[in-house]
């Protein structure tokens, strides 16, 4: 009995001891920095291999799906965590990343649509977060509401309100500024996209993504389509004609 009542005491201490938490381990912050730092380098590595995929063709694009796929499940798995652990402007936007990566591989439209909400979500909360994160609205702009709209509800002009606060936020940003240009092309701004696209090259002459954009926005404008269609249709080419109609629509969506 001595001897149990010796030890209860040492094992109440023992107790104590195991309950306390670790000092040398890390904390959640830093748990949270390490799994950004893991899951950038996964996303990027997944974005690089979808362009150079495309690059290739359709058909190669395709058959590396799986593997991009694997690739933000991978980081996923890695951020999600982290960030339910010690959520941060900057995790919530890399994990909403993840998501519309992973939506832009996915299998069905049902699938892709889910990744989308969930990235366009994920977005909205890093944004109340921090609003003044010119990146997190460039991405929300062009990943959580631009780039399949019916899934988040959003739409060019929608994206363009975003995007076009990141740019208010650095006036310098190349890709912000590319991106706004593309938009406003999109939304028949042809004008307002071409000084855009022009003032950036003037200030970054050898950017490949203004310099492209630049081209595609010199070609013949709306008005030189529409006449190409009534022409087609005088002459009685309405098949042609119904053709030409269905590119400038893609092309000239809300024109």
């Amino acid at each position: 009995e001595d001897e149990g009542a010796a030890g209860r005491p040492a094992l109440h201490h023992h107790r104590e001891a195991v309950s306390q938490p670790d000092p040398a381990a890390p904390s959640a912050a830093v748990i949270t920095a390490e799994a950004i730092t893991e899951g950038t380098g996964l996303v990027r590595e997944g974005w690089r291999m979808m362009r150079f995929e495309e690059a290739l063709g359709p058909e190669m694009m395709l058959h590396q799906m799986p593997a991009i796929r694997d690739i933000a499940n991978l980081a996923i798995r890695r951020v999600a965590p982290a960030t339910a652990a010690h959520p941060t402007a900057e995790s919530l936007a890399l994990l909403a990343e993840c998501h519309a990566l992973k939506g832009i591989v996915s299998k069905t439209d049902a699938l892709r649509d889910a990744e989308f909400k969930t990235a366009s979500a994920l977005y909205d909360r890093a944004v109340s977060l921090e609003p003044g994160r010119a990146d997190t609205l460039f991405s929300r702009g062009v990943y959580g509401t631009l780039a399949f709209p019916e899934a988040t509800g959003g739409g060019a002009a929608n994206a363009r309100q975003w995007i076009q606060k990141a740019v208010d936020l650095k006036p310098d940003w190349p890709r912000a500024l590319c991106w706004l240009a593309a938009v406003r092309a999109r939304l028949g701004e042809r004008k307002k996209a071409l000084e855009t696209v022009r003032k950036l090259l003037t200030d970054y002459p050898s950017d490949p993504f203004a310099r492209r954009l630049l081209r595609e926005l010199e070609r013949e404008p709306p008005e030189k389509w529409l006449e190409r269609i009534e022409e087609l249709r005088r002459q009685g080419e309405a098949a042609m004609a119904g053709e030409v109609l269905a590119e400038f629509k893609r092309r000239f969506p809300n024109h």
